[in-house]
């Protein structure tokens, strides 16, 4: 039972449309405005982390933030680390 996304050429908004099987024929139309010209889109998606995972990605970023010299002029990392962590 796909979920299909489509976004309106007339309106620009995004419409989910519920198709209750694949081989299911249905025109898309939006749900804004009506309108049948309508262009499927991909759909966004989330990325699920658990609270080890973020504290990992965050050990990760604390080892590199120290193996960094803020002070050298060649290695551009050291602005972008001291404005960002």
């Amino acid at each position: 039972m796909p979920i299909y996304e489509y976004s309106c050429d007339e309106c620009f908004e995004r419409t989910s449309i519920f198709f209750k099987t694949l081989s299911d024929t249905k025109k898309p139309v939006c749900a804004s405005c009506g309108g049948a010209a309508v262009e499927r889109v991909i759909s966004n998606i989330a990325i699920l982390h658990s609270s080890q995972d973020l504290h990992r990605q965050y050990d990760s970023m604390a080892r590199y933030r120290d193996s960094i010299d803020e002070k050298d002029p060649f290695d551009g990392k050291g602005d972008y680390l001291a404005e960002n962590l």
